[in-house]
């Protein structure tokens, strides 16, 4: 049975705001709605009237619109539908990589899983610029918590060990986000570009972060927050001409989800010209693979 009390790791660091990140009222308020009741009457589990009913609700306050508080709160719940997808996902690329490999489709799947997440956290914090790391982390551990704590019964130790092993993991995702919004960012403040997300997870599986317009070319492009990782990723990559380097690192920015306009003024002119030469590189690739087309046509 599900507990909306909040787990102990949790409980030691308190959130800012007690509101639509608040895990634990986010839950008792689904727990209490028709929808959940109707879902359990009819033989669903908890955990999954509980996102069913997230989704539900998420739903009506984007149909009926409002203002920018009932964004939030759609955006919350729609995180939180989601959740149990990608925890499912998450697991399974563990199992992949330290016990059993999976198949190329079922890896696949499990990496849409946590992409499609990724996607609907993003959409939260653009409509809330002001959310902090902290806070995100520690909602999405707290919500982790009340709805797996279940699975581990009275084992009290593999549990502590499990809920690390998450918020470790949600700190790696929300890093990778990092880099995406700092580049979109510094990207978007350069005049005539335009920076728009994948609509296709599968987008994602091949390393696009953003699709970037710039002097009427789309091309996309792969953010990466240092040099060394840059210059690593291109060494592996097919299409290396897609991979960019902010120039977003150091200890300053560990806890940061968006830059203030001088950091971004300070690397335009990087971004600026290594977009133009990630542009180049993409038109050539293309040009190349046009004239092999035309070739084997003849």
């Amino acid at each position: 049975m599900i507990e909306t009390k909040t787990p102990k790791p949790a409980e030691q660091e308190q959130t800012k705001r007690p509101s639509y990140l608040d895990a634990s009222r986010t839950i008792s308020t689904l727990v209490a709605s028709a929808s959940f009741q109707h879902l359990r009457g009819t033989g669903v589990s908890v955990e999954s009237s509980l996102f069913k009913s997230a989704a539900r609700q998420a739903d009506q306050y984007e149909r009926t619109g409002g203002d920018a508080d009932s964004q939030k709160e759609a955006d919350s719940l729609r995180v939180l539908s989601q959740l149990g997808e990608f925890t499912h996902g998450i697991e399974a690329i563990r199992h992949h990589h330290h016990r059993e490999p999976l198949t190329k489709r079922q890896l696949e799947a499990a990496k849409l899983r946590k992409i499609a997440f990724n996607h609907t956290v993003q959409d939260m914090l653009m409509h809330d610029p002001t959310i902090e790391f902290d806070e995100l982390t520690n909602f999405l551990s707290t919500m982790h918590g009340v709805l797996n704590r279940h699975r581990w019964d009275d084992d009290h130790e593999a549990w502590s060990t499990e809920a690390a092993w998450f918020r470790q993991e949600i700190v790696k995702t929300i890093h990778g986000m990092q880099q995406e919004i700092f580049g979109e960012q510094i990207a978007s403040a350069i005049a005539g570009v335009q920076v728009e997300r994948p609509s296709d997870p599968r987008e994602d599986l091949r390393g696009i972060d953003r699709w970037v317009t710039m002097d009427g070319v789309r091309f996309p492009v792969d953010f990466k927050a240092s040099y060394a990782t840059a210059r690593h990723a291109r060494s592996k990559s097919h299409t290396p001409e897609q991979v960019v380097y902010t120039g977003v690192e150091g200890p300053r920015f560990q806890k940061q989800l968006r830059l203030d306009a001088r950091d971004i003024a300070l690397r335009i002119e990087q971004m600026k010209r290594s977009l133009e030469l990630a542009k180049q590189a993409y038109l050539r690739r293309n040009q190349s693979l046009g004239y092999i087309a035309a070739t084997y046509s003849q």
